[in-house]
Order: C-alpha cells, then structure tokens, then sequence
C-alpha cells in the first residue's frame, strides 16, 4: 500500500479576543501524518492532533503546523492568524480604587 504524501492543514475556532483566552485548533490535514508539530506563536509548542492553547498575552499571532508521514512532510504558516487584545475584566475595580 502506498501512502500518500501529507498536506498541513488547521483553523482555529476563535482568532479574536481579549486575553486570557481559550483556543481550540482542529487538524484539517490529509494524507495520514505520523507526527506533528505545531508553534503557536507564543514560544509554546504541542505534538497533539487537535490542541487546546491558552493565550496570555496580546498582539498578533504567526501559528504553524509542520506534518511529515514515509511519503513527505509539509507545512501550513498562518502569518498574523491569530490577533488578541487585552482584557477590561477587573478594570473598573482598578477604576475605583483609584478614585
């Protein structure tokens, strides 16, 4: 049997926010990978299939997915995909506390 080279895909269900915030991504890959890897842009890292990412920290977000297989690898590179705020929860109590 032939295994066919693999193609990276992935999305993400929420791309905007306030931080902190809860990300879930979905492998849409094909082609049978034996093993990934995945940079979320914020200097961690998962070899999970479908991961679940907490961001901390806002700005804008370059996430990858690299996927390789006997027959091939490939790399999906979302540049900017991902672009998070900081949150105002808590910001009126600082508000007036100051007051």
């Amino acid at each position: 049997m032939t295994v066919a080279a693999p193609t990276a895909a992935f999305s993400a269900d929420q791309t905007t926010g306030e931080c902190p915030i809860v990300v879930v991504f979905t492998d849409e890959s094909t082609g049978s990978p034996d093993s990934r890897w995945r940079d979320f842009g914020d200097g961690n890292f998962s070899n999970l299939q479908n991961p679940v990412h907490t961001y901390y920290f806002k700005g804008l977000k370059t996430v990858s997915l690299y996927i390789n297989n006997d027959a091939g690898e490939d790399t999906e590179l979302k540049i900017d995909y991902l672009d998070f705020d900081e949150t105002t929860a808590g910001q009126e109590n600082i508000d007036h506390e100051t007051e």
